[in-house]
């Protein structure tokens, strides 16, 4: 190949020029050095998203129900299940772009998610038996009071402890209680920890809940998945945990085997 005249410096000055982009020259700056690595940091005040009950409903025939869908909910849904014949479930005013209607052939269950926040009335009919959930999705803090139970004279505070990080950040304090009727319950207070929907609260027979490896280690049992990742929170233990096997309270990710908070339990 016959180069243009000058296109022999013109290619030298080329290969040096990749050279040096290459890194040849070590003191030369690496350029994607200097792109800045964006973190995102969820709010302190905002929890993973979760479903808010809002009503329910249930019956035959034909049943009505007025919710107020809050301003700061990301959707909201109806759940339904129907025993024979056909339902039908309309909403006034109708959710925007929607007409407002949702149907199904019984038995059978399904749902249906719309977005929009106010005042909304749900109608409902159908000849068979139905119960239906109507829930809102929100990233604010659960505030749920102390279980009844909790209070009566017959309850006895068992143990507490304190959540501290084990992977991820974890705060708030856990409470034992026995019921009447010898019935465990778990209060989780000023709960706090990473947003994440995936979470899951055991109580567990480690007396050092310090690692993941320790945790997962150890004997324990599922109490249910985290209502919140932020706040206060009740749960009934399942009838077989015995409360002298209970050493601590953990928030878990078992899918990806991550422990995120634990509270060790004082009796």
């Amino acid at each position: 190949m016959r180069l243009p005249r000058g296109g022999t410096a013109l290619v030298a000055a080329a290969l040096l020029g990749l050279a040096a982009g290459c890194g040849g020259d070590d003191d030369e700056e690496d350029r994607f050095g200097a792109i800045p690595k964006k973190t995102i940091v969820a709010p302190a005040n905002e929890t993973a998203p979760r479903w808010q009950e809002l009503a329910r409903l249930r019956g035959s025939g034909e049943a009505s129900e007025k919710v107020t869908v809050s301003k700061d909910a990301l959707q909201w849904r109806i759940r339904w299940g129907c025993d024979e014949g056909d339902i039908e479930i309309r909403v006034e005013p109708a959710p925007k772009n929607t007409d407002g209607l949702a149907t199904g052939s019984c038995p059978d269950r399904d749902s249906v998610i719309w977005v929009g926040s106010g005042e909304r009335t749900i109608d409902a009919r159908s000849p068979g038996g139905f119960r239906i959930v109507i829930e809102e999705e929100v990233r604010t803090p659960l505030r749920e009071p102390e279980l009844p139970e909790m209070r009566s004279r017959e309850a006895r505070e068992i143990a507490r402890g304190r959540f501290m990080p084990v992977e991820l950040k974890g705060r708030g304090t856990a409470t034992l209680y026995e019921l009447p009727g010898d019935r465990l319950a778990l209060r989780m207070e000023g709960f706090g920890t990473e947003p994440n929907p995936d979470l899951d609260v055991w109580v567990s027979e480690s007396a050092e809940p310090t690692s993941t490896r320790r945790i997962f280690r150890a004997g324990h049992t599922t109490v249910g998945r985290l209502k919140s990742t932020i706040g206060d929170q009740n749960y009934l233990l399942p009838k077989d945990v015995e409360a002298r096997r209970v050493r601590a309270v953990v928030v878990v990710n078992n899918r990806e085997r991550i422990a995120y908070a634990a509270a060790r339990l004082r009796r």
